[in-house]
């Protein structure tokens, strides 16, 4: 990223309040204050927030080196050495220049969403190519509307593939990311319940996640009861939609099939055959979407795969395996907490539970407090399905109900401290 003050004042449609000579050109954009050390071609967006207001601590990122700000309200102290741009909103601007900048890249650019899986498929897809291409990718689960901007400004001329996810909590916010991305190729994991409380279905939700994909060329996805071929076209009849599934009779242009610790792969008449990394039933569906995708897309020969898979690690706090103290075995699946994830994450963790006593960790589910009464009975019906020794609650929500859960012993803290 190389852009003068000038450039993206135009760009944004920004008044230049002071220019300075010595802080001309940005390098990066930044929206955290609390970084140590900001240098002098780092942006600073002052973000502005239902509870927070970034231009309070303008002055304390001049003081750690930042020279150059984004502002939708004119600063106190203007310093001569600094440069500012007056907006009338941050977070929109940092959008503008983030989807200008996107249009500077002929690049494959994929965008990702779904319900659950979209940092491992990003991550993954990100392991199996970095050997072969220079990848740029949206850093840890960077899929908000600040998230996805601040991705996309990483693009440089040096990059041959991107991988940048998009999420999404209330209807109308997927047309700005997807104006930002304007992703080529397209990836849909699935459509759980993550999310669902601000959607009145499925389909609205679905709808408003395939806005992402409206000028996009081919559209992956995961074959399920819910998600179809013929109900994907339905919203997108210009793309080429390929759908990857384990079921034959649902007719898939991709055909996966498990067996034992191998995953076998059928496209146009070919087979392909790898070792599974991870056996999981989640990570099998993660595997095959992301491996579909490199063979349709030809990025990668079969020996190349091979090859890549012997290194291919887990994703952090995501079906993550550690080994503890007293030959303890944890399973984290802590980043995203949605009925979906829970009753894939429990499944897990019972199947590498080795016999030893089996312990549960669970906090409120905020996502869905509204719906406190009927979440901590669903949350319920999925814990009492395994034999538990210690259920730890964490919170006030899942306390209220503790006697629809079953287990030896059952624990409360009000909060992790």
């Amino acid at each position: 990223m190389n852009y003068t003050v000038k450039d993206i004042a135009q760009i944004v449609s920004g008044e230049i309040l002071n220019e300075s000579s010595e802080s001309n050109n940005v390098h990066s954009v930044i929206t955290d204050s609390r970084i140590a050390h900001i240098r002098k071609n780092e942006m600073f967006v002052a973000l502005v927030g239902k509870n927070f207001n970034a231009h309070d601590f303008i002055e304390n990122v001049y003081q750690k080196g930042g020279r150059i700000f984004l502002v939708s309200q004119a600063p106190q102290i203007i310093h001569s050495d600094a440069s500012y741009i007056l907006v009338e909103d941050t977070l929109q601007a940092l959008q503008t220049l983030a989807a200008y900048h996107r249009q500077q890249f002929e690049i494959p650019v994929v965008g990702i969403t779904g319900s659950n899986g979209k940092t491992v498929v990003k991550e993954w897809l990100t392991q199996l190519l970095q050997q072969k291409f220079t990848v740029c990718k949206s850093p840890k689960s960077y899929n908000s509307q600040v998230g996805v901007p601040l991705s996309v400004l990483q693009l440089s001329n040096e990059h041959q593939l991107a991988f940048f996810e998009a999420g999404i909590s209330h209807p109308g916010e997927m047309e700005r990311l997807a104006n930002i991305i304007n992703p080529n190729v397209g990836i849909l994991t699935n459509i759980g319940d993550a999310h669902q409380v601000n959607f009145s279905s499925k389909k609205e939700k679905l709808k408003e996640k395939l806005k992402l994909f409206s000028k996009a060329s081919k559209l992956f996805f995961l074959q399920d009861v819910f998600l179809t071929k013929s109900l994907l076209l339905e919203h997108l009849p210009a793309t080429e939609v390929i759908s990857i599934g384990f079921d034959k009779k649902a007719f898939p242009d991709i055909f996966c099939q498990k067996e034992k610790d191998d995953l076998y792969i059928e496209y146009k008449g070919e087979k392909y055959r790898f070792k599974l990394p991870f056996t999981d039933e989640v990570s099998v569906k993660n595997l095959a979407l992301v491996l579909s995708v490199i063979i349709h897309q030809n990025w990668l020969t079969r020996q190349e795969i091979t090859n890549a898979l012997s290194t291919l690690e887990p994703v952090s706090m995501r079906m993550e395996l550690i080994k503890g103290r007293n030959n303890l075995t944890i399973v984290n699946d802590a980043y995203n907490y949605d009925l979906t994830g829970l009753k894939h994450a429990l499944h897990f963790a019972w199947k590498n539970r080795q016999n030893k006593p089996f312990s549960i960790i669970l906090s409120d589910f905020v996502q869905h407090s509204e719906n406190s009464k009927a979440n901590a009975h669903a949350i319920a019906t999925l814990v009492n399905n395994y034999t538990v020794q210690n259920l730890f609650l964490v919170g006030n929500e899942l306390k209220k109900f503790r006697n629809l859960f079953n287990a030896q012993k059952i624990h409360f803290f009000t909060s992790v401290d």
